[in-house]
């Protein structure tokens, strides 16, 4: 067998009867550490917060290691954007004071007004000079300025 993969006999022996490294062991071991706490936090844990856990079972290992580890496995984190409110509050009050009527307030949604195809104007005025509504689509209710 030996001569058929062109090695030598003793090498072969060597290769059969070797012990895993200390360091090799450890590995395995970390490998399969980061792999559940990757599963466990259904992918969401990249290489800080495993590293954190990892250090509170006891492994003493650094972040850089972690981070290469989860790269050789092929282990990436998905982070999700961070939580953004988007408004379209009709009632919310901006740029006007509370007595004002709300139709009539820049910066807030105009009320339904049916099959209208024009807008309210602005109040005319030194806020405000010229400006006035166009016909436009009636799906489109935008006001626009000449």
């Amino acid at each position: 067998m030996c001569k058929v993969l062109e090695v030598s006999r003793s090498g072969y022996y060597k290769w059969k009867e070797a012990q895993v490294s200390p360091q090799a062991a450890r590995k395995a071991l970390l490998l399969q550490r980061i792999t559940y706490h990757f599963k466990d936090t259904q992918g969401r844990y990249g290489s800080p917060k495993i590293t954190i856990l990892l250090q509170r079972e006891g492994h003493q290992v650094s972040e850089r290691t972690v981070g290469k580890y989860m790269q050789e496995l092929g282990l990436r984190s998905c982070v999700a954007k961070q939580f953004r409110v988007n408004t379209t509050d009709s009632n919310q009050v901006t740029g006007c004071t509370k007595s004002a009527e709300p139709a009539i307030c820049y910066g807030q949604t105009e009320p339904d007004l049916g099959d209208r195809h024009y807008l309210h104007s602005l109040p005319r005025g030194p806020d405000v000079p010229g400006q006035r509504t166009r016909p436009v689509h009636p799906g489109n209710r935008r006001l626009e300025a000449e």
